[in-house]
């Protein structure tokens, strides 16, 4: 995956989260996709 694809996949993933949206990886615990992505987006950044 480059890193445009990387940041597209993020972005996806936190617009699905917004307003306390869910995604089709979302589990009873959270989700581990949105996880994965706080790594990647600095604070402020979106």
């Amino acid at each position: 995956m480059t890193p445009e694809e990387t940041v597209r996949e993020a972005l996806r993933i936190k617009s699905q989260h917004a307003d306390g949206g869910t995604c089709p990886q979302c589990g009873p615990d959270g989700c581990l996709e949105l996880l994965r992505i706080q790594g990647l987006i600095k604070p402020g950044e979106l």
